[in-house]
C-alpha cells in the first residue's frame, strides 16, 4: 500500500510541476498563488470530510507552522527567481529534501545503509543535470547580488514543511493529518488573498486584469495536485523512513516532470538530461536493495 500511494504522491508533484508551466506567464502571481491554496484546500476538505478527525491545540499550532513555511517556500522561490540565476535557483530549492532526510534520521534514528546514502547523492546529482541547464543565462538578463539569500530561504522553508510532516506523524495526534494539511492550506489561502488586496491597491494605476479558461485550470488542477501529494507525504511520513520518502519523492518528481514535459509539451530532453534521467533512475532503484 505504502508503495501505492508513494507512485500516487510522486504522479501528483509531478503533474503539480508540469502544469505550472502553463500558469508561468501569469502575471499576478498572488492571485495565481490564491486560486492554487484555495483549491489545494478544497482537496484536503474533501478527503477530511470522508476520512474524518478530532482537532487537537497541537495539530492548530502545527498547521500555523505549516502554512507559514508553504507560503514561505513559494514566496522566497519565486523572489530569487525574478533576481537570480533561475538554474540555480531551481537546484538549491530541489535540494530542500535533504534537510528532512537528515532530520528523519538524527532525531527518530532511522536505519541508514551503503544503499540509501548513494541513492541519496544521485538524486542529487539527478537534479544538477536537470536544473543547471543554461550556461548563458548569467549573461542574457540582469542578475541581482542578493538572490542567494532567498534561494536559500525558499530551500529551508521547503524542507521545513517534510521536517513538520514528519513530527505530527511521530507525535500521538498523527490520526489528524487530514485536517492539518487542511487548515494549512485554508490559512496559506487567506494569507495569500491578503496579500493580493495589498499588492492591488498599491498599484497605480490600476491595470484590469483577465483570466483566461487555461489559467483558471491550470491553477485549479495544480491546487488539486499540490493539495493531495502534501496530504499523502504526510500519511506516508507515518510509517516510511524519511531518507526514503523525501528523495523518492524528489528525484520521482523531477522525472516525472521531465516525462511528462515530453510526453504533453513535446519538450526534446537534451544530454545533459538524459544523465540526469538515468541517475534519477538509479538513485530510486537503490532504495529498493
Amino acid at each position: 500500500m505504502n508503495a501505492n500511494l508513494l507512485l500516487l504522491s510522486v504522479i501528483l508533484s509531478s503533474l503539480r510541476s508540469a502544469l505550472s508551466k502553463s500558469v508561468a506567464h501569469v502575471d499576478r502571481a498572488h492571485i495565481t498563488d490564491s486560486l492554487i491554496y484555495f483549491a489545494g484546500a478544497i482537496t484536503v476538505l474533501t478527503i477530511f470530510v470522508f476520512h474524518g478527525s478530532q482537532v487537537s491545540r497541537f495539530t492548530i499550532v502545527l498547521a500555523i507552522a505549516y502554512s507559514t513555511a508553504l507560503i514561505g517556500s513559494q514566496y522566497f522561490f519565486m523572489k530569487a527567481l525574478m533576481t537570480g540565476i533561475s538554474s540555480v535557483c531551481t537546484f538549491i530549492y530541489s535540494c530542500g529534501f535533504i534537510i528532512p532526510t537528515v532530520f528523519s534520521v538524527a532525531t527518530y534514528g532511522e536505519p541508514v545503509s551503503g544503499f540509501r546514502i548513494g541513492g541519496t547523492v544521485l538524486i542529487v546529482v539527478s537534479s544538477m543535470f536537470f536544473c543547471l541547464n543554461s550556461k548563458n543565462e548569467r549573461h542574457s538578463r540582469r542578475v541581482q547580488e542578493n538572490w542567494i539569500s532567498p534561494a536559500l530561504a525558499a530551500m529551508v522553508c521547503s524542507g521545513f514543511l517534510g521536517i513538520l510532516q514528519k513530527v505530527d506523524q511521530k507525535s500521538d495526534f498523527r490520526q489528524e493529518a487530514t485536517i492539518l494539511v487542511a487548515v494549512s492550506f485554508v490559512i496559506a489561502t487567506l494569507a495569500s488573498g491578503l496579500l493580493t488586496k495589498r499588492h492591488l491597491s498599491n498599484q497605480k494605476p490600476f491595470v484590469p486584469f483577465a483570466w483566461s479558461k487555461g489559467a483558471l485550470a491550470g491553477s485549479a488542477l495544480i491546487g488539486i495536485c499540490m493539495g493531495g501529494a502534501n496530504f499523502l507525504n504526510t500519511f506516508l511520513s507515518r510509517s516510511v523512513d524519511g531518507i526514503i520518502l523525501f528523495p523518492v519523492v524528489n528525484g520521482g518528481t523531477i522525472i516525472g516532470a521531465a516525462l511528462l514535459g515530453r510526453i504533453f509539451l513535446n519538450e526534446i530532453l537534451n544530454g545533459q538530461q538524459m544523465v540526469g534521467l538515468g541517475a534519477g533512475v538509479l538513485g530510486i532503484a537503490m532504495f529498493s536493495m
